[in-house]
C-alpha cells in the first residue's frame, strides 16, 4: 500500500473529493487528510499528524507526502517579488526543509516515495484570489521545485515522481484537460500515476 498524506490534492490518488477529510483508498493507493498548509512548514504543522496515523499503518507500507501546490502558488513568488531573493535560494531553502520530514520517515522504518507539486492554471481570469505573481512566475517556482527535489531525493536515494512535465506547455500554460477545477486534477493521469508509482513500490518489495 502506498499511503498519500497531505492537502487538497492528495485527494487524486484516490479519486475522492478534495474538500473529503476522511482516508479514501483505490488500488495501491490509500490518502489521509492532514490538513492545508505548505512544503516549507510540514515539518512542524502535519508531520505530527502523519506520525500519529503511522502508528496503526503496517511498517511495510510506502508513504509519499503530497505538499509544494501552495508554494509554488503562493508564498515562493509572494516572497520573490517581495523581497527580491531568488526563487533558486528560496526553492533550496523550502526544499531541503521538507527533505527532512522523509528522512525523519525513513529513520522510523518506513519506505517513501518524493513526489513533486504539479503547476497552477491561468488564476489571473477566474474568480479565485488565493495566489501571487503570474502563472508563469508561479510555474516557473513549480518547475524549479520539482528539479531540486528530483536532485535532493536521488542524493539521498530516494525515488521521485511527478507529474508537472505531463502537465506543463513551454509557454508555462498548462493543458487544461487535467484539470476538474482551477487547483485540482481530474483522474486522466491516474492511470499514468498509478503505473510508475507500482512500478517504484514493487521494485521496493523486490529489494
Amino acid at each position: 500500500m502506498i499511503c498519500v498524506f497531505g492537502d487538497s490534492h492528495r485527494s487524486f490518488f484516490t479519486n475522492s473529493h478534495p474538500g473529503c477529510s476522511q482516508p479514501a483508498e483505490l488500488e495501491i493507493f490509500r490518502s489521509y487528510a492532514v490538513g492545508p498548509g505548505t512544503a516549507h512548514h510540514f515539518d512542524e504543522n502535519r508531520l505530527p499528524a502523519v506520525v500519529d496515523v503511522l502508528r496503526n499503518i503496517p511498517k511495510d507500507s510506502v508513504i509519499l507526502l503530497s505538499a509544494g501546490e501552495v508554494d509554488c502558488r503562493i508564498h515562493l513568488p509572494k516572497v520573490h517579488l517581495r523581497d527580491g531573493v531568488t526563487l533558486k535560494k528560496l526553492v533550496q531553502d523550502t526544499v531541503v526543509r521538507f527533505m527532512q520530514c522523509y528522512t525523519y520517515l525513513q529513520d522510523m522504518g518506513y519506505r517513501v516515495i518524493a513526489w513533486g507539486p504539479h503547476p497552477t492554471t491561468h488564476l489571473e481570469i477566474t474568480d479565485y484570489k488565493d495566489y501571487a505573481g503570474t502563472q508563469k512566475l508561479r510555474n516557473q517556482s513549480c518547475e524549479l521545485f520539482n528539479k531540486t527535489l528530483e536532485q535532493k531525493s536521488h542524493t539521498l536515494g530516494i525515488p521521485f515522481s511527478t507529474l508537472y512535465y505531463d502537465i506543463i506547455n513551454d509557454d508555462y500554460t498548462v493543458k487544461d484537460e487535467y484539470y476538474r477545477d482551477v487547483l485540482h486534477l481530474n483522474h486522466e493521469l491516474w492511470n499514468t500515476t498509478q503505473k510508475r508509482l507500482k512500478d517504484i513500490y514493487d521494485n521496493y518489495n523486490n529489494i
